[in-house]
């Protein structure tokens, strides 16, 4: 999967959970995946503060499609520092 498709699959999974929502930013996490930011779609568009939606959490898209919403930023941070290759 390539950054260009977890970011389709992360505007779907938006969509079908009926959220006006759009991708903010993204970090690659090795080559594990990608985490994803999304706030109001009308705030992606102005960044103006009064669209600003708090408490959105990150979306993990691993390199083989799997999604899983991150429960805090802290978990981002597990992520960076996790090593992939131990099981």
């Amino acid at each position: 999967m390539t950054h260009e498709e977890a970011a389709i699959l992360v505007r779907e999974v938006l969509k079908i959970m009926n959220r006006r929502m759009d991708v903010l930013d993204s970090k690659e996490i090795g080559v594990e995946g990608w985490v994803f930011y999304y706030n109001s779609a009308e705030y992606v568009r102005t960044l103006d503060d009064a669209f600003f939606v708090w408490g959105s959490n990150p979306i993990f898209v691993r390199s083989d499609g799997a999604t899983y919403w991150l429960d805090s930023i802290s978990k981002v941070e597990a992520l960076q520092n996790a090593d992939f290759n131990t099981v």
